[in-house]
């Protein structure tokens, strides 16, 4: 999905360069009128995937968003968000989204809770909107608060269809932004900067005020090629459907079950056999 905090002309560029590597490409937009002449040029370059990308995504411009679509580019997979409750997903499904993005306060660049004090636990909301989800027949995505391999695999026995990553691809290769060195040769470290959306940096860097901040952002290690990542990820799930015995992604779903741990459970969980007494 390339982000809608580019001109237009700047993310057909975009959408038009990632068409020649890969088959599929979508494009974050708006919700206001503004967006029509955007949504335009996007599906013109080749787009045929439209995010509506709402923080609160439970809006009657949301719903006015889609029909628009509909409309006018019925052929175009609609995704909308963010949304956290089962009623969001229900609407949302009625009004013709193809599939619905989970997700309020959880990434890990996000400071959404602590500054508004709303968001919902993402597992929790996998689970009750993966419910709703399944009725409608639509998708669901988990958007954000997946630090390993295994959370990815927990979201997807959760319900969801999809993940978004972001911290976990952070410092990669592909990301934006330039290496920065620190220390001295031949102790050099090598960083790139991972910024939240809605962080002050990224607000400042778009000409923004710096109003509404719900992000912060940081330095992160460099990684590397993000292949190697996706890779890890994908070992991960693959192990997690066997311990499961599942064979299919909807039989690890019917297959996988959940306790509650405690924190004495949580640390057992990380390896502690190098840990001093």
């Amino acid at each position: 999905i390339i982000h809608r905090f580019f001109t237009i002309e700047e993310q057909v560029a975009q959408i038009k360069s990632t068409l020649e590597q890969t088959k599929y490409v979508g494009a974050a937009i708006g919700a206001t009128h503004k967006d029509q002449e955007r949504i335009d040029a996007l599906v013109e370059a080749g787009c045929r995937i439209l995010d509506i990308d709402l923080a609160h995504g439970h809006c009657q411009i949301m719903q006015e968003s889609i029909a628009w679509i509909k409309d006018k580019y019925p052929h175009v997979h609609i995704m909308a968000g963010a949304v956290a409750t089962a009623d969001a997903v229900n609407d949302l499904a009625q009004w013709g989204a193809h599939s619905i993005r989970v997700g309020v306060g959880n990434g890990s660049m996000c400071a959404t809770r602590i500054q508004t004090g709303v968001g919902i636990p993402l597992f929790s909301a996998l689970q009750s909107c993966s419910k709703a989800a399944r009725n409608h027949g639509v998708k669901i995505i988990a958007d954000g608060g997946c630090r390993t391999p295994g959370d990815v695999a927990k979201a997807f026995a959760a319900g969801a269809d999809a993940i978004i990553i972001g911290s976990l691809f952070a410092g990669t290769k592909e990301t934006p932004g330039s290496i920065k060195k620190t220390g001295l040769f031949p102790d050099q470290k090598l960083f790139k900067q991972y910024r939240g959306s809605a962080s002050i940096d990224s607000k400042i860097a778009r000409g923004e005020e710096g109003k509404n901040v719900e992000g912060t952002s940081t330095l992160v290690p460099y990684r590397g090629k993000v292949k190697r990542l996706v890779s890890e990820i994908e070992d991960g799930v693959r192990s997690a459907m066997s311990y499961v015995g599942a064979f299919s992604m909807a039989d690890f779903q019917e297959k996988s079950t959940f306790v509650n741990v405690t924190s004495a459970g949580i640390r057992e969980a990380f390896p502690h056999g190098l840990l001093k007494s």
